[in-house]
């Protein structure tokens, strides 16, 4: 029972991936269209050094996440968005040298937009760790015959 969970799991994890890679790519080739910046705004998160246990610490950091609100229109209709890309925007750096922006966004759906096309690999990286490791559980339980 335990085996068929994770192997449901690994298969639904390279799935979203997959299907995440599918459409960060399928970005590049959405309708373009000028917008404009209503709010724009990084954020700053940082975290202390922490004892993990056995004499390692994590040591102390920072990250920024970026943060963007926009409005474009399509058909004469208005749209406010705030996606960047599809992607985790954690250390992403996009560069705003005015109030425009171009947008590009889903033709047959142009509430879905980003200003950063295609896909960033950050997510499925993280994903796959996360399925590789399932795989080595896997082998273990199936080894010792845990079912």
């Amino acid at each position: 029972m335990v085996l068929r969970r994770i192997k449901l799991l690994q298969i639904g994890l390279v799935s979203f991936i997959g299907l995440y890679i599918l459409f960060g790519i399928s970005s590049l080739l959405w309708s373009e269209t000028e917008g404009r910046v209503l709010d724009e705004s990084k954020v700053n998160h940082s975290y202390k050094e922490r004892y993990m246990g056995k004499g390692a610490y994590r040591p102390a950091g920072s990250y920024n996440v970026q943060n963007m609100t926009y409005e474009y229109t399509v058909n004469n209709r208005k749209y406010t968005n705030s996606m960047l890309c599809i992607c985790l925007p954690v250390g992403i750096n996009y560069q705003i040298n005015s109030d425009r922006v171009t947008v590009y966004y889903l033709p047959f759906s142009p509430g879905i937009a980003v200003v950063s096309p295609g896909p960033y690999f950050t997510v499925p990286v993280i994903l796959g760790v996360i399925a590789l490791g399932l795989s080595a559980v896997s082998s273990f339980l199936q080894k010792f015959q845990i079912k």
